[in-house]
């Protein structure tokens, strides 16, 4: 369930906040912005960490609301953004896709009470894992891009 009825624009409070941080951010980093009040659709709970999140007053905790572009350089534009909790969106701020996937591996192989964690992985994210064993190993820090 989201947050979203109907209601006059601008008369929650988050929605309004949000908006303008993302203005903001756009202007900042240069990328575009065309988003609108209705654009902001707030869920009961983080679609990555399942996490519920919180509606109150109190910016930046791992439970607030928090403002994604899903393709950075797209910009903040209708059908580029989901509202996601703040701690997914720090996780995921810099990381890339084969980043998390290497460490996802390495926590599961690496933690002796996980080993039914390890094989679930293994069947659940095989391309993943066919991808990672390609990959030309990479430096922390470094990127493959």
């Amino acid at each position: 369930m989201t947050s979203r009825v109907t209601r006059e624009p601008g008369s929650d409070s988050l929605e309004k906040a949000i908006l303008s941080r993302s203005r903001s951010r756009a202007k900042a980093k240069g990328v575009p912005f065309s988003l609108t009040y209705l654009d902001i659709v707030i869920p009961d709970h983080c679609p990555i960490l399942g996490i519920k999140l919180e509606r109150g007053t109190s910016y930046g905790l791992d439970t607030s609301p928090s403002l994604d572009r899903i393709v950075p350089k797209l910009g903040y534009v209708p059908g580029n953004v989901r509202v996601i909790s703040n701690r997914a969106n720090r996780i995921k701020s810099d990381s890339t896709p084969e980043e998390l996937s290497r460490i996802l591996t390495y926590v599961l192989e690496n933690d002796p009470t996980k080993a039914k964690s390890r094989r679930r992985l293994h069947a659940n994210f095989p391309a993943a894992h066919a991808a990672l064993a390609a990959a030309p190993d990479v430096q922390p820090g470094q990127s493959n891009t």
